[in-house]
């Protein structure tokens, strides 16, 4: 199920155990009113404090070696020349001291640029110094508003205690439209809770990092993500160097991903934002001294904070993260957001009206982040699959059932029942792509666990991904899978295809393009175009359609803005120069623009968030699977129009193509012969085209009525085209020709009709007649 991607303003979200604090944003708007003093301040206060140090010892040196050099200029005029020659050794030795010490100091400036990994910062040049107070930006949602309409009452939700009976439809899940499930396997470690964190590092910590390495390097297919440099760097000092090799080959390929990438995972309530960038500085900048090929964090995982602030997606952002995942949140927020499939969302601060801050976010659904709270929403079924409660063990499910060995005899049936909880989870989001961390607090620090969890979920794997059957592929990922795989879902899915197609009803060789268009996947605004680029033409100047009757010219100015030179298209276009005219053929209206000599592109599809301001008065989020057909002409036998020519006209030939296009046969038949009396009408002439044989509507005194309208199309004196079957040779025709029988023609609406017509080129309003028939 796909829908809409709003972004949420700023608030502090009040996890289940503590009371909510709503943020006036007073942290943020120091941050950014501090910005406007020095444009590089938002990179981070620390920054800029070693930056201005770094400044003042380049000044200082400067300042040296001007007196300096005003001293020995003053030896040169009073002391002999031997004196002046030993003060100029001294002076350039003094001089090369002097650039190596400015060198250094720009190696080490250079440096904590690259360590800090600030980049595409919003707010990073020149933002205004004055922060008014700003309203919900339209088609978001407010939290403030979303507080004030919860009742935050707790029914009981039957399995899932906090929710709802999640159920799905089976035929959401197709061989084309499967269920994408990412198992991540973590571990939260804590730097300090019942224990110490030497204590945590010397009795579990160490062996988790021991245990999952040897994991990872035994199967590729694995992975892993850690967040906690602190207790990293810590089992880093011990390792050899070989092992330290091997870890950095595992984060350069992703199979063990730093997710956040601070020193810990911050607390998000009542620390300072000093505090918050200091400790993803130590952490950041730890990564880049010691594993200098490790990608730089682009995800955010922050499972564990007792709430969660605005102040941390905003700092998440200037450090170069992309997307982030909060857990801890208010049952009753969780399921607001759930049933309305906004637990994804773009996290906005209030002060920002143009979107800059904005970070993708996933809020996890349930109650917690262990396993028994992350597969689905029936905690008694998800903790038959976190095998480390296998028993015995120290683990055990409140529920009375344990998990047991995958085997051969009972794959089947674990595979289907965590299927099941997987495809209720995504019941709760915009897509059929879910996450299932696999993990808890210090959990993977016994080899058995690290053997448990991995080898029964691959039996698992194995076992659903060989069966098409069931909709669904299944794979251990890292954070940023997920995310990446979200990112392509959200997108515009187009397809494009060509093919040449040769016809002998018309003398042209036809290059159909057909697109496949889906917004109904994407979060933002989007608008999807196709582009032709004729670099031989050169004239700002096109030519459409209007209604698919008659050509416009149509010619771009510059004094106009862009979107007042969209202009319908229903059926055809060209440009043209002296030598050949290029022309597409539309099988449904499309808005077309050519803002570049020789390109033009063509509107396929749009989606909008929020009312454009044009008259709709909502958003347009209603897209389907969008399907449209063109047919690309080049002649080179026709005549140009000149620049001062205010009337034009497709060829013959183009006018052929563009009714096969629009107007293709289609058969019926019918089982009662009898009953079918067809219409007694001879072969008419290439120009002439049926544009609609209806009944009438019953007019007073006239009974078995129908009408005929014919459309003698205008085109231009160049070659015609072959004759297709059973077309007449001749440009003329009269009544006769058409009808065996004229006595059945009660009126027509053109005089002549009954004499011969000949070839009308540049003609106008070419509707000829208009006939009724007994």
């Amino acid at each position: 199920m796909i829908k809409k991607l709003y972004h949420i303003q700023a608030l502090y979200f009040p996890s289940n155990w503590g009371e909510g604090i709503i943020c006036d944003c007073s942290v943020c708007s120091c941050i950014r009113n501090s910005a406007s003093k020095d444009s590089t301040i938002c990179k981070t206060i620390t920054l800029t404090m070693r930056l201005v140090r770094i400044s003042r010892l380049l000044l200082f040196g400067s300042i040296v070696l001007f007196f300096i050099m005003l001293y020995f200029l003053h030896l040169l005029q009073t002391e002999p020349e031997s004196s002046a020659m030993k003060s100029f050794g001294e002076l350039e030795k003094r001089i090369k001291n002097l650039e190596v010490l400015i060198k250094q100091s720009q190696e080490k400036r250079d440096r904590l640029l690259s360590n800090l990994s600030v980049r595409n910062m919003p707010y990073a040049s020149s933002p205004p110094t004055c922060l008014n107070s700003t309203k919900t930006s339209a088609g978001g949602i407010n939290m403030i508003d979303v507080f004030e309409k919860l009742s935050f009452d707790n029914p009981d939700g039957g399995k899932w205690k906090q929710g709802w009976p999640v159920t799905y439809n089976t035929s959401s899940f197709s061989f084309s439209n499967k269920l994408k499930v990412f198992v991540v396997p973590h571990s939260h470690n804590d730097p300090g809770w019942i224990k110490t964190l030497d204590r945590y590092f010397t009795d579990q910590t160490r062996n988790i990092l021991d245990n999952v390495v040897n994991s990872l390097l035994n199967k590729p297919s694995r992975k892993f993500i850690w967040a906690e440099i602190s207790y990293f760097s810590m089992w880093w000092d011990i390792q050899s160097q070989s092992r330290r090799n091997e870890v950095a080959r595992l984060i350069e390929t992703g199979q063990l991903e730093i997710v956040t990438g601070g020193w810990v995972m911050p607390d998000e309530a009542s620390s300072h934002y000093y505090a918050i960038i200091d400790q993803l500085l130590e952490g950041r900048q730890w990564l880049h001294r010691h594993i200098p090929t490790a990608p730089n964090p682009v995800s955010g995982w922050s499972i564990d904070p007792f709430g969660h602030s605005p102040t941390m997606p905003f700092i998440l952002k200037l450090f170069g993260i992309k997307h982030t995942l909060i857990q801890r949140i208010h049952y009753s927020v969780k399921k607001h957001l759930a049933k309305a499939h906004n637990l994804e969302f773009l996290w906005r601060q209030n002060w920002d009206a143009k979107s800059a801050t904005d970070l993708f976010t996933h809020m996890m659904p349930f109650f917690s982040y262990d396993v028994p709270h992350t597969c689905g929403p029936e905690p008694a079924i998800c903790c038959q699959f976190d095998f480390a409660r296998i028993q015995p063990s120290s683990y055990r499910c409140p529920w009375q059932i344990n998990p047991v060995e995958i085997t051969a005899s009972n794959v089947h049936e674990q595979s289907l029942k965590l299927v099941d909880q997987y495809k209720k989870k995504a019941q709760l989001y915009r897509t059929n792509v879910v996450l299932a961390p696999l993990g808890d607090d210090f959990r993977y620090d016994k080899p058995k666990e690290c053997k448990q969890q991995f080898e029964n979920y691959e039996r698992i794997f194995e076992y659903v991904n060989s069966h098409p059957e069931l909709h669904t592929t299944i794979q251990f990922g890292s954070l940023s899978d997920y995310f990446n795989e979200i990112d392509d879902k959200l997108k515009p899915e187009v397809q494009q295809k060509l093919e040449i197609i040769e016809c002998d009803c018309v003398e042209a060789t036809i290059v159909q393009v057909d697109n496949l268009v889906d917004l109904s996947q994407s979060g933002g605004n989007e608008e999807v175009v196709v582009a032709f680029n004729t670099p031989g033409i050169t004239s700002d100047v096109i030519y459409t359609d209007l209604n698919g009757f008659q050509m416009q010219r149509r010619q771009w100015h510059d004094k106009l803005p862009l979107h007042a030179q969209v202009y319908p298209m229903t059926s055809m276009y060209w440009a043209e120069n002296d030598q050949y005219r290029f022309t597409v053929h539309s099988a449904q209206s499309q808005g077309v623009l050519s803002s570049k000599r020789g390109r033009v592109e063509l509107f396929l599809d749009r989606r909008l968030n929020q009312d454009d301001g044009r008259g709709l008065q909502q958003p347009v989020r209603d897209n389907k699977l969008t399907h449209s057909r063109m047919w690309l002409t080049f002649e080179t036998d026709f005549i140009p129009i000149t620049q001062k020519s205010y009337s034009a006209f497709p060829t013959s030939t183009s006018s052929q193509v563009n009714l096969l296009l629009n107007h293709p046969p289609i058969a019926f038949s019918s089982n009662q012969v009898e009953a079918v009396r067809p219409l007694p009408l001879l072969p008419f002439p290439c120009n002439v085209h049926l544009v609609n044989y209806r009944t009438t509507q019953g007019l007073v005194g006239v009974e078995n009525e129908a009408i005929l309208i014919f459309h003698y199309l205008g085109s231009d004196c160049s070659k015609q085209p072959h004759n297709y079957i059973d077309c007449p040779q001749t440009d003329t025709f009269t009544l006769s020709q058409l009808l065996p029988s004229q006595s059945l023609v009660t009126s027509h609406s053109l005089n002549g009709l009954s004499s011969n017509i000949g070839c009308h080129c540049f003609a106008t309003l070419n509707f000829t007649s208009l006939h009724r028939f007994h």
